[in-house]
């Protein structure tokens, strides 16, 4: 009965731990979700929504990705799921003042449109202004 319960346990690890693959039985060890168009000739459908249901989302979860059809563009929250920033693919997330935001990640960039300048997060030391580079 304990090797039972040994290799149900063993078993159900193992499930946790798997990948799913769509059109393939050996999914890339990196992904989470591997899809593969049967010809070549398919893709994937994101969600698609007009601006007025895009904010209409409650507490769209940070880096939730949408295709706005009034815009014609994708569209990200930046943001928190609290406290949402849908911006442009391919956009710096544009904020009324960078002193609200008081962590972020590195990389992350925001324009401040009070101020028209363009900040960077540097670790261990909070937002930093870019500072414009003159050329030879």
């Amino acid at each position: 009965m304990k090797a039972i319960y040994i290799v149900l346990f063993s078993l159900l690890t193992f499930a946790v731990n798997a990948q799913t693959g769509i059109s393939t039985e050996t999914p890339n060890a990196a992904t989470v979700l591997h899809v593969v168009a049967p010809n070549n000739n398919t893709g994937v459908l994101i969600p698609t929504l007009t601006s007025a249901q895009i904010t209409a989302i409650t507490n769209p979860t940070h880096s939730l990705l949408v295709y706005n059809t009034d815009k014609q563009k994708f569209m990200y929250n930046a943001g928190t799921s609290g406290t949402p920033l849908w911006t442009f693919v391919g956009d710096i997330p544009a904020i009324n003042d960078i002193t609200t935001i008081s962590n972020g990640h590195a990389g992350d960039i925001r324009y401040d449109k009070t101020t028209g300048q363009i900040y960077y997060w540097k670790v261990g030391f909070g937002w930093k202004q870019l500072q414009s580079i003159v050329g030879p």
